[in-house]
């Protein structure tokens, strides 16, 4: 095809002016066909000279990057020199020069023959910066992301331009440097006093930000003394920058680089006079001022906010560093830094209060600034406290932090993820700053903990509360505040740090705080009585020498579990589940107040069971917090008499002829269950009953967990329970995997038929049943709003996970019970195995193998050996035709 020039152009005016597709159509086929044969400079030299509009220049471009990458690598040595001529003669050419496409050309020029072939090329950008350092910048630029970000270059000619780069990095930066030294200080003028001329301001503006962003670009290159020169002449235009808007992001994201990469070298003297001579501190705490003052908060501010906030973070990270190893002397900007500190933590946005708590848990940790903290002690745990207020999630709106959350989350579940995090850290600053000042922490909780629980008394118990009312968000937040405070409080107070008489003030206010909670509970919605018992649950540390405050802490308890009867909706729930926690620490760590009542608190646990109102955990808890009393009684005979007595029904139901009888046999547990009969059948006559055998099951894997053996060699105290449970432990657990045989799936009812597939995560997806492996006061929790044969499912996991973990604790506590040879054919028969799904198979393997080989290492060679032999040989069978059906796939 030998086509003009004109000819090209009438067809480039064909493709955007022609009123019919297919001329559009043959007019493009027909310029890929001369863009196909170009062959020569001279073609593309008459291209160029023909050239008059923009739209011409543009395709001209255009055909010089096509001849570059077809037909470059064949071109003669005197062509090349052409066409580099031919190139930077449209340079001084301001019709071309305002192209980006010219910088793309010149670029891959670059990439092509630099620094082998084209060794001038440094010095002519420099000769070149003189008449348009636009186009200079905007080459380096580009080269830098094509080589260092992108890495759209073959390897070794990507090793080649870095090693130029690397070689002419100080010229490179000469020229930025010029550029910004020209162009800030006028733009900085500009923007202050108001320009007359925008055109002129625009184009200052333009080659602020490109000089910036290559800056940016070839930070790690440039040595330290470069930047620092003139007094760090750079580092203060950059914070002149700072509060400008249009230039703030990128001068922000190089003073960030500078501080992150290029003052670990500085001796600590040198840093601190930068930090003061720059005036960086006063000027990152002005923009953050400035921010605050709008109502609303756009994507743009907010991640400036978090940059800034990162500025800083850095500069107090590398100042406390430097104060490690050069300790005699604590400068005056460390004052600027902690007022700075403060205003961060307090700051409505999320992601900078994260950043800001890591700050603070440095500068905690270093004991030459302690004393410059103390004064900003209470606005810190006002901080810490504030950042643990769980506002709302990115999906909703009216929420402190929608506004910020929205922009920074792909999800609700990301965020809950980051919020956890947030809260550990909180968790972490409040812990270091206890271990600091005990008194002075402790004092500020009390004060604060008063003050709330005395509005309080201002609620209607009967009034509805939403789950993120202003009241639930704020209490959920002191919560877990008093937890972080007093999980360090009492050590801190015995360690002899603190003189006896503030100790005594101390846990005198502690206990007013409990007598405060405690008569506060009951008058609250459930909201916030689990806020109260959260708090309630750290104040318990200090309830171990008062016994009546002890006794109403578990009456607190009791009433909570009564006060609700009949179904309940999900507040009610967690509210429950927190008081048996309550309680199962009390009586685990701090039981002197009730054990001289034991008798009386064994009834009322066993009067409680007995309303049949308890879900599975809360009735399995409540005997689990009896046996972890009893693990304190002094005789053996008295610890075994207490637990025989509170486990008598659940023993006598477990050891039921009915329940034996079905468990004997899998077919007839199979009918027992309901598996054969339709859901709506099911689930009406047969879900009390697999309730209760759960509950049972429940109740005794926490009774042989929870019992600590003797330190004297005896049997453990729950050996003779353990003894007679065990039988109809393993008949169970291998009823639970014969279900999974073909014979067994055959006699299930059609309803039930896919009940299985919910432990194949992938086929759950399908269904649209979300799949999750769940504890047991999780599952409850659910179970309302259920399907029948997801309520199937959950029976069938739950037990199965339970009485594996049952087995394994028996396995390991009471080892005279054990017979290997029944424990392999109930849990790893030849029959069953091949059926188990791999998730079931993991549990097995998770909860008894390990068990018998670490924690019973007398017993693994010919006790135990039958059972992990079998075990392994299948796991390592099924591996292998895993591994056969990858590898088929794969190739």
């Amino acid at each position: 095809m030998d086509c003009n020039p004109e000819q090209i152009f009438a067809y480039l005016d064909t493709i955007y002016s022609a009123p019919n597709n297919q001329l559009r159509v043959e007019a493009y086929e027909r310029i890929e066909a001369f863009l196909q044969q170009l062959q020569s400079v001279q073609q593309l030299a008459s291209v160029l000279s023909a050239c008059q509009s923009d739209v011409q220049r543009n395709f001209g471009l255009h055909c010089l990057q096509c001849f570059l990458r077809n037909i470059w690598n064949r071109t003669t040595l005197e062509d090349k020199h052409q066409f580099k001529t031919m190139v930077f003669s449209l340079v001084a050419n301001p019709d071309w020069t305002k192209h980006e496409s010219l910088c793309k050309v010149i670029v891959e020029l670059v990439k092509r023959e630099w620094p082998q072939h084209w060794p001038a090329f440094v010095p002519e950008m420099q000769e070149l910066s003189k008449q348009n350092v636009a186009l200079v910048l905007s080459v380096f630029l580009r080269l830098s992301e094509d080589v260092f970000e992108f890495q759209n270059v073959p390897q070794q000619r990507r090793k080649d331009i870095m090693a130029g780069l690397n070689e002419n990095v100080d010229a490179i930066f000469g020229i930025v440097y010029n550029c910004l030294v020209t162009n800030v200080q006028a733009y900085v003028a500009m923007a202050g006093q108001g320009c007359a001329d925008p055109a002129a301001a625009g184009a200052t503006l333009r080659l602020c930000k490109l000089a910036l962003a290559t800056l940016t670009a070839f930070m790690e290159w440039v040595k330290t003394d470069y930047l620092m020169q003139e007094d760090a002449l750079l580092i203060r235009m950059l914070v002149q920058l700072l509060p400008l808007p249009h230039v703030c992001y990128d001068s922000s994201e190089a003073v960030l680089l500078f501080f992150e990469q290029k003052v670990k070298t500085l001796e600590s003297n040198t840093y601190v006079e930068l930090v003061t001579n720059t005036n960086i501190l006063q000027a990152v705490a002005g923009c953050l001022a400035q921010l605050q003052k709008q109502d609303t908060v756009s994507n743009f501010e907010d991640n400036f906010s978090q940059r800034l906030c990162q500025i800083v973070c850095c500069i107090g990270q590398h100042l406390i560093s430097k104060l490690i190893t050069n300790s005699n002397i604590v400068p005056a900007i460390f004052d600027p830094i902690m007022e700075l500190l403060v205003y961060l933590i307090n700051y409505p946005s999320k992601p900078i209060v994260f950043n800001a708590l890591k700050l603070l848990l440095s500068v905690v940790k270093n004991e030459h600034v302690l004393s410059l903290v103390e004064p900003s002690l209470p606005a810190l745990l006002d901080g810490c406290r504030l950042a643990q207020l769980r506002n709302g999630l990115p999906s909703e709106t009216g929420h402190a932090c929608s506004g910020y959350s929205q922009v920074q989350f792909d999800s609700d579940d990301d965020y809950a993820l980051f919020f956890a995090t947030l809260r550990s850290e909180a968790c972490l600053a409040l812990q270091a700053i206890t271990q600091a000042w005990p008194v002075a922490v402790a004092t500020h909780l009390l004060e604060t903990l008063s003050k709330d629980t005395a509005a309080l008394s201002n609620q209607d118990p009967a009034a509805p509360l939403a789950a993120r009312s202003p009241i639930v968000v704020h209490w959920d937040g002191l919560a877990n505040h008093c937890e972080a405070v007093l999980a360090r409080l009492p050590t801190c107070l015995d360690s002899g740090g603190v003189d006896p008489a503030s100790s005594d003030r101390v846990r005198d206010g502690a206990k007013a705080a409990t007598d405060a909670l405690l008569n506060a509970a009951p008058v609250c919605q459930p909201q916030l009585r689990t806020c109260l018992l959260t708090a309630l649950t750290a104040f318990l540390p200090f309830l171990a020498s008062d016994r009546g405050l002890t006794l109403r802490a578990v009456q607190c308890v009791f009433n909570t579990l009564r006060d609700t009867p009949g179904s309940r909706n999900r507040a009610q729930r967690e509210m429950r589940k927190h008081a048996v926690v309550c309680l199962l620490r009390l009586c685990k760590t701090w039981p002197d107040g009730v054990l001289p009542l034991l008798n009386e608190y064994c009834t009322e646990v066993t009067q409680l069971c007995q309303l049949d109102q308890l879900s599975v955990f809360e009735s399995a808890s409540l005997i689990e917090s009896v046996v972890l009393l009893s693990n304190h009684l002094p005789e053996l005979s008295s610890r075994r008499a207490t637990i025989e007595g509170i486990m008598l029904t659940t023993m006598e139901q477990w050891l039921a002829p009915d329940l034996t009888g079905a468990l004997s046999d899998p077919a007839r547990f199979l009918r027992a269950i309901g598996l054969d009969r339709p859901t709506v059948d099911s689930v009406a006559n047969f879900q009390a009953g697999r309730i209760q055998l759960h509950q049972c099951l429940m109740t005794i894997y926490n009774a042989v967990r929870s019992c600590s053996a003797p330190t004297d060699g005896h049997a453990s105290p729950v050996a003779e329970l353990a003894g007679r449970a065990w039988p109809n432990l393993l008949r169970f657990a291998h009823c639970l995997h014969c279900l999974h045989t073909p014979a067994m799936r055959a006699l299930f009812h059609p309803d039930y038929s896919r009940v299985f597939d919910l432990d194949n995560c992938q086929k759950c997806q399908i269904m649209g049943i979300p799949y999750s492996r769940k504890r047991a006061e999780d599952g409850e929790a659910e179970s309302a709003g259920k399907t029948p044969i997801q309520k199937m499912h959950t029976f069938l996991t739950e037990a199965h996970s339970t009485v594996l973990r049952a087995i394994a604790h028996t396995y390991k506590s009471v080892p005279d019970i054990v017979d290997d040879w029944q424990l392999a054919e109930h849990l790893a028969s030849e029959s069953d195995l091949p059926h188990l799904p791999d998730l079931l198979l993991t549990d097995v393997i998770r909860s008894l193998s390990s068990v018998a080989v670490r924690d019973r290492p007398a017993v693994t060679g010919e006790l135990a050996g039958h059972f992990c032999r079998r075990l392994l040989d299948h796991t390592l069978a099924r591996l292998n035709e895993r591994w056969t059906a990858f590898a088929a796939n794969s190739n």
